[in-house]
């Protein structure tokens, strides 16, 4: 845990960064939302009339309706997928930064280290800690640091409005998640467990 806070300081170097990875990983989620929005409001008034179930042909629809949601859908995915473009460049700028500075320090700590240690340390181990073990903090930085969140909060939209909706079916929707996060785990654990033989 220290190592991941000793990790998170080093981040916030980069304040700037961070900031505008956040905004642009809300911005993306809330058109991400928009879009799904946009989706039903086209279904619920292009194909579905007054009466639950009855379809219209987009004969009878309006033009200006059809031009405006084509239109509206088309603003927002083109949006969505600039802040997720931006969001990308930012993160991983911001851990590539990181990873940089990570370098820089290891660097500068074995230069000033004894014989002795270099004749009792292997190449092979600083190798890896120079190129396996600083990937890991860039990797954190870019998917641990910022998408963790992007995951949770996705998940907890997704479910408030699948709630709002049908209650009854989000909960029949949800039954396969613990499941899932199970299995997941599982093979999160193990694949730890193969990478750090290969480490060593």
């Amino acid at each position: 845990m220290q190592i991941l806070i000793r990790i998170t300081t080093m981040a916030l170097r980069y304040r700037a960064r961070l900031g505008l990875a956040y905004l642009t990983f809300f911005a993306s989620i809330s058109f991400s939302m928009l879009v799904v929005w946009l989706l039903g409001e086209a279904i619920n008034r292009i194909v579905i009339t007054g009466e639950e179930g009855q379809l219209i042909s987009l004969g009878d629809v309006e033009r200006s309706t059809l031009i405006w949601m084509a239109i509206a859908l088309m603003g927002a995915s083109i949006m969505r997928g600039l802040f997720d473009f931006a969001r990308t460049y930012t993160t991983d700028s911001l851990s590539q930064k990181v990873a940089y500075d990570v370098r820089n320090d290891m660097y500068d700590k074995l230069q000033h280290l004894s014989f002795a240690f270099h004749d009792k340390e292997h190449t092979g181990n600083l190798m890896s800690k120079v190129t396996a073990d600083i990937e890991a903090v860039r990797r954190f930085i870019m998917m641990g640091l910022v998408r963790s969140f992007e995951v949770g909060i996705r998940v907890i939209a997704i479910t408030c409005i699948l709630v709002f909706l049908n209650w009854e079916l989000t909960l029949m929707s949800l039954a396969f998640v613990p499941v899932l996060v199970y299995r997941s785990t599982k093979v999160q654990a193990t694949m730890r467990v193969l990478w750090t033989r290969v480490q060593e």
